[in-house]
């Protein structure tokens, strides 16, 4: 009796390590030859393992046959028992509105769906159809676009709950796979389509290529493997300044130490922002040289990149959502204030900032501090006011000045706070304190001249305040 070898597909879903067990796998199914043999692959092994099998197809609305590919998903895998759970979506329209290419819309949409479909049917693992040829191509396509290490390691095998069980089957042998069962599947017209980068170099590229170098999907496939061993490498020290420096400030802002960069090869580098972003979802269409800019950013420089707005402080790169930065624009232009008639603000939550303050000044308090003075970076300081003067405590504006204590001209305050170090992104919620609209004192910061304290200083006020926790 003559046993029928297993073939390279079925064997590949044999070994991978996710297909055991009770758990539901949500297989992708496009209709094309790929998705198709993937289906009937797991369909045939769901029998053998008994595992749920749900497949899901995703009408990206680009043709105006889409409707019937569906269709066609749909009776093949009912045909075999499958549960079915379609969508679909405007990839034209999420394009314009992010301003994304047409592939990466359709690729967010889908994967969008995919991760919905797959809470909804309590899947555990979503397979897709990626074969040993889109492997290929994604190394080539990204060396062609100058990625590093990371965008060379390719096609995951598997990224959370997702997985690729065919990234070692060439697609000759899914398309072998569905003539040897009869599996019916559908060509895809925008496979052919010379706009799309990826036809390019599937079509032409690749193929010439192999005409002189007939082994060079094998050589992609080994820088594949190489960047993923080096990533690797590199991650045993990213992962852990990963861990620590980069931290949530709040709902939408992120920093990341400066310190978790020193010392880091440019590879290193890309790696860690690349990742920082993948641990808040925020990695999609960020590329090497969004990753270069990022790392060339000085002090005080920003830039934008895919969903985020993001500044170089003197001690972290922030990162905060388009709204969030919009947001702290129109809070710059309208600071918060509280004011006080006369020279108190007795207990007074101000701005954010708890602040206490006594009155009053009599000869032996000015001797005592004529002889001893105050650190002028205190965050309690006695500043000269008279009973008939006005204070306001508000947050920094633009075009704010003080004369600094000892000198006879006055400073812009945003050359007070980059003098002092402090961070771009906490010099908004700093407290400055006007005495009759001229600012007298930014706690722990800078002290006014007029704020001083001389023989002919008759009233004052002491001064403490500290942040709110």
């Amino acid at each position: 009796m003559l046993l029928t070898p297993l073939q390279p597909l079925d064997d590949a879903l044999a070994c991978a390590p996710w297909f055991r067990g009770t758990d539901t796998v949500l297989a992708a199914v496009s209709g094309g030859p790929d998705s198709m043999a993937l289906l009937a692959g797991l369909a045939r092994l769901a029998r053998e393992r008994s595992f749920v099998l749900v497949a899901a197809h995703f009408d990206h609305q680009l043709r105006d046959t889409s409707a019937e590919d569906a269709a066609h998903v749909v009776k093949h895998a009912t045909a075999l028992g499958i549960r079915v759970v379609t969508g679909t979506g405007d990839v034209h329209a999420r394009a314009r509105n992010g301003r994304e290419s047409i592939e990466a819309a359709a690729r967010a949409l889908r994967y969008d769906f995919l991760i919905a479909t797959a809470n909804d049917v309590n899947a555990r693992w979503i397979a897709t159809g990626h074969t040993r040829d889109d492997q290929a191509e994604t190394v080539l396509l990204r060396m062609r676009r100058g990625a590093g290490t990371r965008g060379l390691v390719g096609i995951h095998e598997q990224r959370g709950n997702i997985v690729r069980p065919l990234l070692d089957v060439a697609r000759a042998d899914t398309l072998h796979y569905c003539a040897m069962h009869a599996i019916p599947f559908l060509k895809d017209p925008g496979n052919d389509d010379r706009r799309f980068e990826r036809n390019t170099v599937r079509h032409d590229i690749l193929p010439g290529m192999r005409a002189k170098q007939p082994d060079i999907d094998e050589l992609l496939i080994e820088i594949a493997a190489s960047s993923r061993r080096k990533l690797e490498a590199l991650r045993r020290d990213t992962d852990a300044r990963r861990r620590v420096g980069f931290v949530r400030e709040n709902k939408s802002t992120w920093h990341l130490d400066a310190v978790a960069l020193e010392g880091l090869e440019p590879d290193a580098t890309a790696l860690l922002f690349a990742d920082a972003l993948a641990s808040i979802d925020a990695d999609r269409d960020v590329s090497r040289t969004h990753y270069e800019r990022l790392a060339a950013l000085r002090v005080g420089q920003s830039i934008d990149i895919p969903g985020m707005h993001v500044r170089r402080d003197h001690d972290a790169w922030v990162f905060s959502t388009r709204d969030q930065q919009a947001a702290r624009v129109l809070s710059s232009r309208h600071p918060a204030r509280s004011a006080a008639r006369g020279p108190r603000l007795d207990a007074t939550r101000a701005c954010g900032w708890f602040v206490d303050t006594t009155e009053s000044l009599g000869d032996a308090a000015r001797t005592a501090l004529l002889a001893t003075p105050q650190p002028r970076t205190s965050m309690t300081q006695w500043i000269a006011a008279d009973p008939a003067d006005t204070l306001i405590a508000r947050h920094p504006k633009p075009g704010d000045v003080i004369q600094p204590f000892g000198m006879t001209g006055h400073k812009k305050l945003s050359d007070v706070f980059m003098d002092a170090r402090i961070p771009h992104r906490k010099r908004a919620s700093r407290l400055v304190v006007e005495r009759n609209e001229e600012i007298v004192w930014v706690p722990g910061i800078i002290t006014a001249e007029s704020a001083r304290i001389t023989e002919n200083t008759h009233h004052a006020v002491c001064m403490t305040a500290h942040e709110n926790v």
